[in-house]
């Protein structure tokens, strides 16, 4: 950058009536912590801005270069290549390389000094406009007035404004309250769901509990009937004692057969097959066991099929039978004398 004689060209800054934004406080130009103006770097290891003095000739030229800038809109003056000379003349050697940073910062709040004017004339020009809508419907009310020979009193310009405001924030509230309404009536309308959604999972839970229940009701009642004809079988086989042989012998099992004679089978078959009113009370039940007990005696068994079948391919499960019904009369005996006690 150059002089006139080390000194800067003598241009004094442009009147602030002439300025559309002021650089001092849009750019941040002053350093608070000194009485100067000092470098616009920024001191890193300090964590502050340079207080590096710029000499006096070439800050007063680089605050000229902006005040002429401050001329014209900030998005222009941020577009200007003179922006970038008076970064460069306000910075110390030191901070030479911090010439892009200073100019993205610069061009920043240029951007939102202008959107602020933006907004500002946008509010100047709307207070115009009922200014300009308030002398016109002043000029009719007068005409009407006069042409009717009546005074028509001035307009409070205030009053109406604060009317206007009133009315807006009144929208407003009316808005809000509508809004709130809204949201109640979404929040109940979830809840109801919510609810109805509860009440469906709850009624579905008390048909899959009936259903089991149903079904566990039918199992039982199934498997009664399965015992009910078991036992029919089992007694009806007996009824006609001449007519049982070594090869229908009615086995005291569920399936009657002789191959599923078994210690477990034969005790669940007295326990499960006998029906409820023959085994209700200890001394029924003893005596429904000890007639068992006395057919199913080896000795019984042999006066009625003979040495060869007893010791013969039916000893096994005879012998079964014959000590589980001898340990069932034990438990009914004692069962008995419980009962009287």
């Amino acid at each position: 950058m150059h002089f006139n004689c080390g000194m800067p060209f003598n241009h004094s800054h442009d009147s602030p009536n002439s300025q559309i934004w002021n650089p001092d406080s849009v750019l941040g130009l002053t350093n608070k912590n000194i009485n100067n103006y000092s470098c616009l770097g920024w001191a890193k290891t300090r964590g502050r801005r340079c207080e590096r003095w710029i000499a006096q000739h070439k800050t007063s030229y680089g605050h000229n270069i902006l005040h002429k800038l401050a001329c014209d809109s900030p998005s222009k003056a941020a577009e200007s290549p003179r922006l970038h000379d008076a970064a460069d003349i306000l910075l110390c050697w030191q901070h030479a390389g911090q010439i892009s940073d200073i100019l993205g910062q610069w061009k920043r709040k240029l951007e939102k000094c202008a959107d602020d004017i933006e907004s500002e004339n946008k509010s100047h020009v709307k207070a115009e406009a009922f200014e300009d809508g308030w002398l016109k419907q002043l000029q009719e009310d007068l005409a009407r007035g006069y042409a009717a020979g009546k005074t028509v009193p001035p307009r409070n310009i205030k009053r109406e404004e604060e009317e206007r405001r009133a009315q807006e924030k009144k929208q407003r509230e009316q808005e809000k309250r509508r809004q709130e309404e809204k949201e109640r009536q979404r929040k109940e309308e979830e809840r109801k769901r919510e609810q109805k959604a509860r009440e469906e999972a709850s009624r579905q839970r008390a048909q899959r509990a009936k259903k089991r229940e149903r079904e566990a009701r039918e199992k039982a009642e199934k498997e009664a009937a399965s015992w009910r004809t078991a036992w029919e079988r089992y007694c009806n086989a007996w009824s006609k004692p001449a007519d049982v042989s070594v090869t229908n012998i009615p086995w005291p099992v569920k399936s009657g057969l002789q191959s599923d004679v078994n210690e477990a089978n034969v005790k669940l078959f007295f326990a499960k097959a006998p029906p409820a009113d023959s085994v209700d009370s200890g001394d029924k039940r003893f005596k429904l066991i000890s007639e068992e007990n006395m057919r199913w005696h080896t000795d019984k068994m042999m006066q009625r099929f003979g040495p060869d079948v007893v010791n013969g391919a039916a000893k096994g499960p005879l012998g079964i039978i014959a000590k589980v019904v001898i340990e069932l009369r034990q438990e009914a005996r004692r069962g008995r004398g419980r009962q009287g006690r």
